[in-house]
């Protein structure tokens, strides 16, 4: 009977390790799965986290490292090393021609902020080149150059996206400005017209009309709308010095 109890005590006992075991096994694995969703939580716990391990994962992507630049750098303001890297997700590897044109068109802004149009666009054209019918660049393209020398490209175009867009007020605004540029103050009126049918209210607009009323030589309809700016905007110094030049012009 003495070896009996001995027989049943072992395998109770190996049956008791075996538990330990097993216990420990789960413990560990639950420690670790807990371990490994905290790292994959700290990867997602921001912009700059997260596109920072997309990057490492995907180096040669073009992807992460704009979208770092723009998620993360762009929007805590940091402009210099959104630059840079834009500048660096060009040497990289795109699967679309937005994605391929988007570094150039960011490029583009950060030039434009600066006074650089010539260089804006240089990368703006670079974008047209990926993606030619990207409607965007195109508006942006011509936003460009209308703050360079080369307005008549920028009149050639406006001119068709108000074809086919005949409704945009952005793009019937921008073609007015470069209309005014150019010395066709007439047409220019024309698209203002419309842009206030668009939007009633634009201040932009007003503004604008009252300064083709006033170089198409009509000075008391452009105090008429330049006061229309002025009741919004009574310090307005823009639309000030325009009212003088109307009455200067009429003594």
């Amino acid at each position: 009977s003495m070896g009996l109890l001995w027989i049943v005590d072992h395998y109770r006992s190996k049956r008791r390790n075996i538990a330990y075991v097993i216990a420990l096994f789960i413990f560990t694995l639950i420690v670790a799965m807990g371990v490994s969703t905290s790292i994959r939580n700290m990867a997602w716990m921001d912009e700059k986290t997260f596109w920072e391990d997309a990057v490492q994962k995907a180096p040669l992507s073009m992807r992460p490292v704009h979208n770092l630049a723009y998620y993360f750098y762009e929007k805590q303001g940091q402009y210099q090393q959104a630059f840079e890297l834009y500048h660096k997700a060009l040497a990289l590897k795109g699967y679309s021609r937005i994605q391929l044109s988007l570094p150039h068109i960011k490029i583009a802004e950060y030039y434009e902020r600066s006074g650089a149009f010539d260089k804006a666009v240089e990368h703006l054209d670079k974008a047209l080149g990926i993606f030619p019918g990207f409607e965007r660049v195109q508006y942006r393209l011509a936003q460009a150059l209308s703050r360079t020398a080369d307005l008549e490209r920028a009149l050639g175009i406006i001119k068709p996206l108000v074809t086919r867009h005949p409704n945009s007020y952005d793009c019937n605004y921008l073609m007015a400005q470069i209309l005014l540029k150019v010395g066709q103050s007439g047409d220019a009126l024309l698209q203002l017209r419309h842009c206030l049918r668009l939007s009633p209210d634009s201040a932009r607009a007003l503004f604008m009309t009252g300064i083709a009323l006033n170089l198409d030589g009509n000075w008391q309809a452009s105090e008429k709308f330049l006061q229309a700016v002025l009741d919004r905007y009574p310090n307005d110094k823009h639309a000030l010095l325009w009212m003088i030049d109307c009455r200067l012009r009429k003594l």
